[in-house]
């Protein structure tokens, strides 16, 4: 059973959460580690919020395996990435939210729009929206402790349990969050506002492989050493899809 939250505060952090808006607690710890833990990936982490609707030929395996693809063959770097699915009548049905982190010393707003543009127009997306905080339109700068606060505070909405379905897997990270997670868990959920070692991704290290590229499509194992317009790839057949 999925334990749910219910407080305004969630590690002395200040969260969209209360009795009548309660919140799925493994999507805020998910939000609070990576948006914490962001300083040791970047010098410049830059922070956003993704909404999407996939088309059939699109799901959020694939969908997660070429966005960091994409960033990882052409930029050298893993972004960080939570993503959580949402089942609202009331807004277009299934769709999913994604809190994603950048380098902001390579990357902007723009990147992630390109991408995003992209698969609109290889039939992959029926509509995206990237949104930035109302503070800044380039993007939540999470340098600073109060940044960071800030960025939480935001994304904390997506954890809301009233779209969720009772007792279904809502949620999906990137690897290195993933293996945050369990570090934070097994030493006993430490403050992690606190300054973090530094441990920045190098540009040029080896790409670690990816959770997310386990049972990757053939058109994605096909684009393996070279850079491929998601316009130009063939569409997922229905045995390639795969519920998220």
């Amino acid at each position: 059973m999925t334990s749910t939250y219910n407080q305004d505060h969630f590690m002395g952090k200040k969260v969209k959460c209360d009795t009548a808006l309660t919140s799925r607690l493994n999507i805020l710890e998910a939000l609070y580690v990576m948006t914490y833990r962001s300083t040791q990936c970047f010098k410049c982490p830059l922070g956003f919020h993704i909404r999407v609707r996939f088309t059939e030929n699109m799901d959020m395996r694939s969908f997660s395996a070429r966005f960091t693809t994409h960033y990882r063959r052409n930029f050298g770097y893993n972004p960080l990435r939570v993503s959580v699915k949402e089942d609202d009548p009331d807004d277009e049905g299934v769709h999913y939210h994604i809190a994603i982190v950048i380098d902001g010393k390579i990357n902007k707003k723009k990147s992630i729009q390109h991408f995003l543009a992209e698969l609109k127009t290889g039939n992959f997306l029926h509509d995206y929206k990237v949104i930035p905080p109302t503070s800044n339109q380039h993007g939540q700068n999470l340098n600073s402790r109060n940044e960071r606060d800030e960025y939480l505070e935001w994304m904390s909405y997506l954890a809301k349990t009233k779209t969720k379905k009772p007792n279904a897997q809502s949620i999906s990270c990137c690897k290195r969050t993933q293996r945050d997670i369990a570090d934070w868990r097994s030493k006993g959920k430490q403050d992690l506002s606190e300054t973090q070692p530094i441990k920045h991704q190098h540009p040029k290290s080896a790409p670690e492989p990816l959770q997310d590229e386990q049972d990757t499509p053939l058109w994605m194992l096909e684009a393996l050493g070279r850079i491929t317009p998601p316009a130009a790839l063939q569409a997922l057949t229905a045995g390639q899809r795969r519920t998220t």
